[in-house]
């Protein structure tokens, strides 16, 4: 069924909530988001100390004054947001616990992975699958994505926790099923594996926060290496030994620091899908309005255009500055090229990369764009974003 996105409708159990906690800020009762408090629940949960460097704690504690000051989060969202940061912050405890229990962990080798980085709406979800279909391959799964790593003595329930999870999700997010479907047991992008480094741009879902944006972007080569070396560790302990497969990977998010990423994965083949950004924006601002709609009664469709379109092209810019330093690990391939001739474009992909094309991998992409699944139905106008299509494509012009 086509999904616009419109005010969500409250369940009743979250109104209650919301306006529970209302109250109890009128009274001077509200308990904001505190990152040592954050940091001390994680370390309580898991019976661990060790997070393996404390420079992600900087990044925690700027997204965390950035969304009590600048996200307007209602009551359930702050309760919710603060279970993901503890969430993120138990996650490196627990990988760095396997690092510590395990010195081969680290010695694992990560090698060629393929990171598909271009922004959002341009097709990347659907690259990375059909990727995904090479025997040599090998996809991140939503459950991994959710729990990277097993603390002490810890039973393996990850994947009943993350259908949970789905599931909540799901319910209290109104139109993300069709904005963006997720299988607990299916591929998924690696956005929650680079949320554990707090060096995330896809932090901008959970709410407005442009300070913490701004910090991002401006964040020294030093940092953004350390948080590749950390986001590198999540994959070897999640390849296990014996690894003989390249990752596929994917998120937008990497577009912010693509130059951390190619320094820690000097080999990975980075690939940027693109699109005409009059066709990108409407749905890059309609994810957006979704996802923010969880943690804030206060969103205004009409403000959300100009600001993610400084994001995009701020993307595209760090993609570029990329590109240039290290031509042959970043490429681009046109949305429409891609859906006209999927086969073709993943096997000159391929060529470029000097990647094994097999014809078993090559059968199976056939097989798949003999009858490609419908996509989904996400209706979004330009004009309901504060947008106006010739105004879009001008600015794009402009900027490129």
């Amino acid at each position: 069924m086509p999904y616009q996105y419109e005010k969500p409708k409250r369940r009743l159990g979250v109104r209650i909530f919301n306006s529970l906690g209302r109250s109890l800020r009128r009274i001077g009762l509200t308990r904001p988001l505190d990152a040592d408090e954050i940091l001390a629940k994680a370390r309580r949960k898991t019976k661990l100390e060790d997070w393996g460097g404390d420079d992600f704690i900087e990044g925690l504690r700027v997204f965390v004054a950035s969304l009590e000051s600048e996200a307007r989060l209602n009551p359930f969202g702050r309760r919710i947001l603060r279970l993901l940061l503890v969430l993120f912050v138990m996650n490196r405890l627990k990988v760095q616990y396997q690092l510590t229990a395990d010195p081969t962990v680290a010695e694992r080798l990560v090698s060629r992975p393929i990171f598909v980085v271009g922004l959002p709406r341009t097709g990347t979800t659907l690259l990375a699958r059909l990727l995904a279909m090479d025997p040599a391959a090998r996809p991140l799964l939503t459950w991994e994505t959710f729990a990277p790593a097993l603390g002490p003595g810890q039973k393996d329930r990850r994947p009943l926790r993350a259908k949970l999870i789905v599931w909540g999700i799901n319910r209290l997010t109104p139109g993300i099923e069709t904005v963006h479907p997720l299988d607990a047991m299916g591929d998924e992008e690696d956005t929650w594996l680079l949320a554990n480094t707090m060096l995330c741009g896809a932090f901008t879902l959970f709410g407005r926060v442009p300070s913490y944006f701004e910090w991002l972007l401006n964040t020294t080569a030093e940092h953004q290496r350390s948080a590749y070396q950390f986001y590198r560790s999540q994959l070897q302990v999640l390849q296990g030994s014996g690894f003989r497969k390249h990752w596929v990977v994917k998120s937008p998010a990497h577009s912010a620091t693509l130059g951390g990423l190619l320094e820690v994965f000097p080999d990975a083949c980075v690939i940027r899908t693109t699109r005409p950004e009059e066709k990108v924006l409407p749905s890059a601002c309609s994810l957006v309005a979704v996802s923010r709609s969880t943690f804030s009664d206060e969103i205004r469709p009409e403000d959300l255009g100009g600001e993610i379109q400084e994001q995009l092209i701020t993307y595209d810019r760090t993609i570029d500055y990329a590109r240039q330093a290290a031509p042959d690990a970043v490429m681009d391939l046109a949305f429409e090229d891609f859906l006209a001739d999927p086969v073709g474009s993943v096997r000159h992909l391929y060529t470029h990369f000097g990647l094994n094309f097999t014809p078993h991998f090559e059968s199976r992409l056939t097989a798949w764009a003999s009858a490609p699944p419908p996509p989904p139905k996400h209706v979004y106008e330009a004009g309901r974003f504060g947008l106006e299509e010739p105004a879009v494509r001008r600015k794009h012009s402009r900027d490129s």
